[in-house]
């Protein structure tokens, strides 16, 4: 029989905290939340892996150290309100449920977002809303949002979402550049500008709808 509890304290103690992942309540939340529960059951017992996880549409779950450490770099309050692009099956969500006081999953996948929601619901999770639509428009109608998490690499930066972003908001996620690797990138708004930095290394599969001009599909 599997030790989910037992798989999560070993990706925290070997995949999370060696790699400069140390805040309290992000840690504790990873702790908290049940990934196995948000793959598919015949995938469970590899649900902790240190690598994306795929599922199905050609959607993934991102590598659990550069989740987390994207998570860390938003820095979200219990205050504030978070937007998930990229939702999926709503691991993301669950885990940024227990940091904010409410967070907003968009996902373009009818099946995932379905599966969300009742994940989300049977783990308990309240302070949440699925949203089915396209990725790059994001939810204005519950913005504007303190943190924005993109769960997956951008081909360009997301102007559009900028503008759901309060000031003083936070938007991270993976970016690429044909001239270094991908990294995780996290975008600052302030009296109206934005800024970017360098967070660390991070490579993930192109998140649907930011996808560079050459991956469109047509």
């Amino acid at each position: 029989m599997v030790d989910f509890p037992e798989m999560r304290q070993v990706m925290v103690d070997r995949q999370i905290l060696p790699e400069g992942v140390v805040a309290s309540r992000v840690i504790g939340a990873l702790l908290d939340i049940p990934r196995e529960y948000f793959v598919p059951r015949q995938q469970q017992h590899i649900a902790y892996m240190d690598d994306t996880f795929p599922l199905s549409y050609n959607r993934f779950l991102l590598r659990p150290v550069v989740f987390a450490k994207m998570v860390q770099a938003l820095a979200p309050e219990p205050h504030e309100k978070a937007l998930i692009i990229g939702s999926n099956l709503g691991y993301s969500m669950a885990v940024m449920s227990q940091l904010v006081h409410s967070v907003v999953g968009v996902e373009e996948v009818a099946v995932h977002s379905k599966e969300a929601e009742k994940t989300l619901e049977r783990i308990g999770v309240k302070n949440f809303e699925v949203i089915l639509g396209q990725h790059n428009k994001g939810y204005p109608n519950s913005g504007p949002y303190d943190v924005i998490l993109l769960e997956g690499r951008l081909g360009e930066d997301p102007d559009n979402l900028f503008e759901q972003l309060k000031d003083g908001g936070r938007l991270v996620a993976i970016t690429s550049c044909p001239t270094r690797a991908d990294e995780v990138t996290l975008y600052s708004k302030i009296k109206g500008q934005i800024s970017k930095v360098s967070i660390c290394g991070g490579n993930a599969p192109a998140l649907k709808g930011f996808e560079p001009k050459s991956e469109f599909e047509f």
